[in-house]
């Protein structure tokens, strides 16, 4: 899990390094729009993983004790 959460923190700081490149003009623009895709995908992985988090716990406190 801690691998996972180092992975999706580099693959923003990546995302955002590649972005501040391509406005001054060091980045080249196929390299960029790659990163966004990169930054997109692992965002929406969290956010189903979150989901998938908060569904489990709401479940849990729906069962009678």
């Amino acid at each position: 899990m801690k691998d996972m959460a180092l992975d999706f923190a580099d693959t923003l700081a990546r995302g955002d390094h590649i972005a501040k490149e391509s406005m001054i003009g060091d980045a080249d623009p196929h390299a960029l729009v790659q990163a966004l895709a990169q930054t997109e995908l692992v965002v929406e992985t969290a956010v189903a993983v979150r989901n998938k988090v908060v569904e489990a716990y709401q479940e849990i406190l729906r069962m009678p004790v």
